[in-house]
């Protein structure tokens, strides 16, 4: 016997979610999102746009500083120095989830990340992460005062369930 999909109804006037979103019961909309964007994630490392990218910061073969052995370099965009590929990072110049807007939709989160090679640039791990930090503060800020135009005074919230980026973010509020 085939089994039905379950059909949910609108609670206090919401809509239902999307029909991705509902398609596991037990997922809540948060647990699918962090599910379809890591697996979007995951098959960007084959993206042959990122092959790209790195061919083009490639700089040849030299001696690991930290293994003495040979290994393909590659030229950080940032700070200009050499690094092997386990010490490297394919970045989006323009970031996947924009600052201003935050997520927007999955056709617009889909078009930024595979994005042309023009769009990539490999950054160091520690200007890669600069560069993240930055960009979280940025979207932080951004959502902050976002908040404060639109919405009344809130009590302050707690940290209590939240991912540590966003913790740093009600810390700021404060």
């Amino acid at each position: 016997m085939e089994r039905k999909p379950r059909v949910r109804k609108t609670v206090g006037g919401q809509k239902p979610p999307s029909t991705i979103m509902s398609t596991v019961d037990h997922w809540t909309d948060g647990r699918m999102r962090a599910f379809v964007t890591s697996a979007l994630r995951a098959a960007f490392r084959k993206f042959p746009n990122k092959f790209a990218a790195l061919k083009n910061a490639y700089v040849g073969k030299r001696k690991n500083k930290r293994t003495n052995r040979e290994a393909s370099h590659y030229e950080c965009a940032s700070c200009g120095k050499f690094f092997p590929a386990t010490e490297v990072d394919v970045d989006h110049i323009d970031p996947v989830v924009s600052l201003s807007e935050g997520f927007v939709n999955w056709d617009t989160y889909i078009n930024r990340l595979y994005c042309p090679a023009s769009n990539l640039q490999i950054l160091c791990k520690t200007c890669h992460k600069k560069k993240t930090t930055s960009e979280r503060g940025k979207q932080c800020l951004t959502n902050t005062t976002a908040e404060k135009e639109t919405s009344p005074p809130k009590r302050k919230p707690t940290t209590t369930g939240r991912s540590p980026s966003l913790r740093k973010c009600v810390k700021k509020k404060e």
